[in-house]
């Protein structure tokens, strides 16, 4: 039990309420198990309605802010944003709340509750525009790398300028802090999914391996052997969950492994090869049984392994590696060439291209994909 003083804190920390219906949501998605929703569902609807309670024409403002956010001029970091305004992740937050619970309305077919969070999801997500969007810059609010990300991240940004404010992002961190993470605990884990969600895994990559301060190559110079609070050398503690979002960048986007219905009933492979990376693996336990990537690629050519669990379809993208007009084989079969699919592999019901990959429809079982440039 906290002491009233840390109640206090806490209860400050909007962002950090939203642990519960994240949670909820990810653990239906994992699982397809609704009574996971069921068991929940009023617990996030009063969340809800306690934040709607404290809004003000859907806007909240208070909060903790983007806690721990990066001056990479000083090197320092502070409890609170000092470049981004608190009131625009929590708003964010609380339309992703919202956003979760319209989807357990429809898990769980409850129509008149669907169209009340859907519509009042939808409002927050127009005020939240009105407030932080500059539609001449496309930036939101200050332009901070947690300001666009988180925006990017939450689906929020207008269609017709997600380019641009994701062109903003991509500016501020490789030109203006070349390359480095400038963002606190909440702006960080919005970067690593925003960043591979919209195709530039080579980004965060950059991020990723950057060993000048602040960095996590910074902090292993330093001695770390554990994820710290922050990037500073002497941060209050040395054993900190925080900045450890960086998972979600190696498994969903340098391996690619993803779900795209729950239960893993449908899965996308898709690996973003980045950088000066030649190979990456790694699996996951779902709840049909493992789910696996390796790959490796040298100048000429690339080999993906995956493997799909019992009772899952998915979409394995073969990356071309910037490669014009490749064969794949799978096995000793021939199945893309001259950009057609040649059926006869077993468990391969399709296949089609675009500019980055080569796309096969496959069912359950172990595939072995070899990508080739043509003569």
């Amino acid at each position: 039990m906290c002491c009233p003083a840390h109640c206090r804190y806490y209860q400050a920390m909007l962002c950090w309420k939203s642990t519960y219906p994240t949670i909820v949501w990810h653990t239906y998605l994992d699982y397809d198990d609704k009574r996971v929703a069921e068991e929940h569902f009023e617990g996030v609807k009063g969340l809800v309605e306690f934040l709607r309670s404290k809004a003000d024409n859907h806007v909240l403002l208070y909060g903790l802010g983007d806690h721990m956010e990066l001056d990479r001029d000083t090197g320092k970091s502070s409890q609170a944003p000092k470049k981004t305004p608190l009131e625009l992740t929590s708003i964010a937050y609380y339309y992703f709340d919202v956003w979760i619970l319209s989807q357990l309305t429809t898990v769980l077919e409850r129509a008149s509750d669907h169209e009340e969070y859907t519509q009042l999801a939808e409002s927050i997500k127009g005020a939240f525009n009105e407030r932080f969007l500059d539609k001449e810059s496309n930036q939101y609010g200050t332009g901070s790398q947690t300001s666009n990300a988180v925006s990017l991240h939450f689906a929020m940004v207008p269609p017709r300028q997600e380019q641009a404010v994701l062109d903003n992002l991509v500016d501020n961190i490789l030109k203006k802090h070349e390359g480095h993470l400038a963002a606190g605990t909440i702006g960080a884990n919005a970067l690593e999914h925003a960043l591979g969600q919209y195709g530039r895994a080579d980004v965060m990559y950059e991020i990723a391996t950057k060993t000048t301060c602040p960095s996590w190559g910074y902090t292993i110079a330093n001695g770390a052997t554990t994820v710290w609070e922050s990037f500073e050398v002497n941060c209050h503690s040395l054993n900190m969950k925080q900045f450890g979002s960086t998972e979600v960048f190696f498994y969903r986007d340098i391996v690619g492994i993803g779900l795209t219905a729950p239960g893993f009933r449908r899965i996308k492979i898709q690996p973003q090869v980045v950088g000066n990376l030649t190979h990456g693996e790694a699996s996951i336990n779902t709840v049909r049984g493992p789910a696996a990537v390796r790959w490796q690629k040298d100048d000429r050519s690339l080999n993906l392994m995956a493997m799909i669990p019992v009772g899952s379809d998915a979409k394995v993208h073969v990356p071309k590696i910037g490669l014009q007009d490749v064969s794949v084989m799978e096995g000793d079969n021939l199945i893309w060439n001259a950009s057609s699919f040649n059926e006869g592999a077993v468990g391969i019901r399709g296949g089609s291209e675009n500019e980055k990959y080569v796309i096969f429809d496959v069912g359950s079982g172990r595939y072995e994909f070899q990508l080739s440039a043509g003569p």
